[in-house]
């Protein structure tokens, strides 16, 4: 099932945006350039506007390459900042495609909050992975300050040992895209468990804990009966348990989970 969905805002967002006269940092380069060029003259779906059509202001977008994409946007629309969120998502179960959009009228103050943030990250390179691969998560970030177009591209959340300077800007952007998951009420993920009989050792049941849904997830630690369990990756414990260990196991695991704008919660 896919539901094409053109929100009645998008198509009433058109503006002297594609008309002002747009600039780029004195400090990039040619390729640089053409990637923000790009961000801003195409969609990162089929279904949404790109932004050069549009008053836009913000716009986020992630995709993990397989079954899940999301874009968050901030644009002017009748004189009111709005914030829109659209997924797509295949269900495990049904492997159905399912659309989800949302929009919410922002404050003057959030407004003013994101703009700071957004001010303060201008003139920054555009790419923050020193090594990239084919497969896995793609983030985007475009935004407009001032009629300067800044954009940066990167693969992980996760501070990279080899350049500092890039997890500033790395912890900045985290900052910020956690603030749009929030004022778009963007849930923060479920904890899920799966207790199944293993395989390998007979008298052992094999537990998956994960959390799913993890767009506002940066770190995590996760915990049996108080005491820290070794992850397998962020947000995904694989453990054996003895069969006569299993009761009311699905409450004595916990997550504790970091947001991309450093808020703590337990899951």
């Amino acid at each position: 099932m896919n539901i094409k969905i053109v929100p009645y805002s998008l198509l009433m967002a058109f503006c002297s945006s594609c008309s002002d006269s747009i600039g780029y940092c004195k400090n990039m380069n040619k390729d640089e350039i053409n990637s923000i060029s790009y961000l801003y003259n195409n969609s990162p779906q089929s279904d949404l506007l790109p932004l050069s059509k549009l008053d836009g202001i913000i716009q986020f977008y992630s995709n993990d390459s397989w079954t899940e994409s999301l874009s968050i946007r901030v644009l002017n629309v009748e004189d009111k900042k709005i914030i829109q969120y659209y997924m797509f998502e295949r269900d495990p179960l049904t492997k159905c495609k399912v659309n989800t959009f949302k929009e919410f009228e922002l404050t003057e103050s959030q407004f003013t909050s994101l703009s700071i943030k957004m001010a303060n990250l201008m003139c920054n390179p555009v790419n923050l992975e020193t090594s990239t691969s084919i497969d896995g998560n793609f983030f985007s970030l475009i935004f407009k300050s001032e009629n300067k177009l800044q954009a940066y591209n990167w693969q992980s959340f996760s501070n990279d040992s080899n350049s500092p300077d890039l997890g500033i800007v790395k912890d900045k952007i985290s900052n910020i895209i956690g603030d749009l998951m929030e004022l778009c009420l963007i849930p923060n993920g479920t904890k899920k468990i799966i207790v199944e009989q293993s395989p390998k050792y007979l008298d052992s049941f094999e537990v998956t804990a994960y959390i799913r849904d993890q767009y506002n997830l940066k770190t995590t630690q996760v915990y049996l009966d108080n005491h820290e369990i070794k992850q397998k990756d962020i947000g995904l414990l694989e453990m054996y348990i003895h069969k006569n260990d299993t009761l009311n196991i699905k409450n004595r695991i916990h997550f504790k989970v970091e947001l991309l704008n450093g808020k703590i919660i337990e899951l």
